[in-house]
């Protein structure tokens, strides 16, 4: 598929740009809230959690949508270890050069970590989770409803 990537119609409703007839009247409606993958470490199940409550709040996460937020999960993590390790050996590092002598080289893993950043961002602008992103977006606040969905999920799941 040529061109930009269709926006969900659950950002279109929020940033009140759907219209009926460039919606989908056939688009599958996967039940809401998702729980994380079993193959997620500890740090990246509490922030698969975290984000899951965020995104549930502004009903945007459907259980078919674990699978990319668990992969916003990971790369978040590996972020964090890349950004440990230039911590500890800095974005320059010593190489010895074929002549013998010593030159400053940019960090092998600096590719990475950009590499690793910029997949961050186009999972965060699918979720609609950056501030550009985000302020296409209006919620509207349901006053009647006292309980957070996804507190009710998480009761039911036993989590």
């Amino acid at each position: 598929m040529a061109g930009r990537p269709k926006k969900p119609t659950a950002l279109k409703e929020l940033e009140g740009t759907a219209r009926p007839d460039r919606t989908n009247p056939n688009e599958p409606k996967p039940a809401r809230g998702a729980s994380p993958p079993d193959y997620l470490e500890e740090d990246q199940k509490r922030d698969f959690l975290s984000l899951a409550r965020e995104f549930n709040a502004c009903n945007l996460l459907t259980v078919l949508d674990a699978p990319a937020l668990a992969m916003f999960c990971e790369l978040m993590s590996d972020y964090r270890d890349l950004k440990a390790i230039i911590k500890e050996k800095g974005m320059l590092v010593d190489h010895v050069a074929t002549g013998g002598f010593t030159v400053q080289k940019l960090n092998p893993v600096a590719p990475q970590l950009n590499k690793t950043r910029d997949q961050i961002l186009t999972l965060l602008r699918e979720f609609g989770a950056t501030p550009a992103a985000r302020s296409k977006v209006s919620t509207v606040q349901d006053i009647d409803s006292g309980t957070d969905p996804l507190d009710d999920y998480l009761k039911n799941k036993g989590l």
